[in-house]
């Protein structure tokens, strides 16, 4: 199976400390309809590596195989290097915590990224085809002229944009350990709505939208009625079946406006004072907590300017899909205990996001970092407690790199299957 090419290569700041996150795109042969006109369902997925120190990277075999499973299934696909791995700044943590925090950077930049592209061309063309207004010669230009007169195209268009997004967030090995950590989809979005100029989620906003902005303008120009079919145009780089891939360097925003995140630095200082100085720590969190809550606090935009309206949290419908998940006590190993969510110490507050949306775990039975007892005895109690669909499957021979003959195939038509049975379409999707 040939690996894809992405259609972007970037970096963004972690939310964290601003190290920066190496990040890939790609966008699937449905994005740009170039087999016939239908409608695209604004859907995207995440899928994260395993553990940076043994090598994992967002170059893994097993991530590749399942983005390039995803980009099959129509979905716009998002890998990202956690902090030092493949060579990336930083290294990785014993908390977690700045993990976490990258999972979450690159997960706001793509929903937001998603939630900005302009698809209903796509929608606006399939509409006149099925009511045989297309005629030889016939532009998208002359299309989107008949909206106002065309009430069908104008309610079929509105809907479209109405339609919940669907985010699968996926993890593999340490990736699923990470991502069991994160809080709800609705808390992660939160620390983009009314980002800081200058800072980190400001900083990624404005990535989301430089890339969505080049992705709807390629989009624009290349969407174009040939007979009965649409075209896509080259310039897009489209990932799945082109070798063109587009290159993000440096940062949107400008350097002298730039608010490099000190938490790092600050953490330490707190915690030498605290030791000496109680009473000037209480003072020191209330004059932040003060001057944080009484900034401005805006949203940046394309052209770097900002807007003081609230912008609000798009509609999401989030799933997630744990490959081979960790237990202790290997898991107590890569994350202290007090902060993985699968100890036995650990009141499970993290696997709740897990237990309220739809979650696939999947495992082979010949995994040899976690037993297959101990994974279908947490699955058993995840399932008890789950209030959604939680499906797990254990795969046979599987060992923990789906390395086995047709084991990569198994894991890959279980994931499909998963996704086609309990993933919503656009019309009965409902945000959670």
């Amino acid at each position: 199976m040939s690996s894809p090419k992405p259609s972007y290569t970037f970096t963004i700041p972690c939310l964290h400390d601003d190290k920066p996150l190496d990040c890939r795109i790609y966008h699937p042969t449905a994005l740009l309809a170039d087999e016939k006109p239908r409608r695209w369902q604004k859907k995207a997925a995440v899928v994260a590596h395993p553990y940076a120190p043994m090598g994992g990277c967002y170059d893994d075999p097993v991530v590749l195989a399942v983005a390039t499973e995803l980009l099959n299934m129509d979905y716009v696909v998002g890998t990202f290097n956690f902090r030092g791995a493949s060579n990336g700044k930083g290294r990785t943590s014993w908390t977690g915590r700045g993990e976490q925090e990258d999972f979450m950077s690159f997960v706001g930049l793509l929903v937001y990224y998603l939630d900005r592209l302009h698809t209903p061309t796509t929608e606006l063309m399939s509409t006149l085809h099925s009511q045989g207004e297309v005629k030889s010669n016939f532009t998208l230009e002359t299309a989107l002229a008949m909206i106002p007169s065309n009430q069908a195209i104008a309610t079929r268009l509105q809907e479209t944009q109405s339609d919940p997004s669907v985010i699968v967030l996926a993890g593999y090995s340490y990736g699923s350990l990470i991502l069991s950590q994160l809080p709800p989809m609705g808390v992660v979005l939160q620390r983009f709505s009314n980002a800081p100029p200058g800072s980190a989620a400001s900083e990624i906003l404005l990535r989301s939208h430089s890339l969505s902005s080049q992705t709807n303008q390629s989009l624009q120009g290349a969407v174009k009625l040939r007979g009965r079919q649409l075209k896509p145009s080259d310039a897009l780089g489209q990932g799945h079946s082109r070798s063109h891939s587009i290159v993000y360097g440096g940062e949107e925003t400008d350097p002298s406006l730039r608010r490099r995140s000190q938490e790092s630095r600050r953490s330490g200082e707190i915690i030498r004072r605290s030791a000496e100085l109680p009473l000037r720590l209480k003072a020191h969190m209330r004059r932040h907590s003060s001057n944080y809550s009484s900034s401005r606090r805006v949203i940046p935009q394309v052209d770097g300017s900002h807007n003081a309206e609230h912008m609000g949290i798009p509609l999401v419908q989030t799933c997630y899909i744990l490959i081979s998940p960790l237990l202790p006590p290997l898991a107590n190993i890569l994350v202290l205990p007090n902060r993985n969510p699968f100890s036995p110490s650990t009141p499970m507050t993290r696997p709740d996001t897990l237990l309220q949306n739809p979650t696939l775990v999947i495992w082979g039975s010949s995994d040899t970092f976690t037993s297959s007892r101990k994974l279908r005895a947490w699955a058993d109690k995840m399932e008890e407690r789950s209030i959604s669909t939680f499906t797990t499957h254990e795969i046979e021979g599987a060992g923990h790199f789906w390395r086995e003959k047709e084991m990569e195939r198994e894991l890959l038509t279980s994931i499909r299957t998963w996704l086609e049975q309990h993933v919503s379409r656009p019309s009965d999707a409902r945000p959670r």
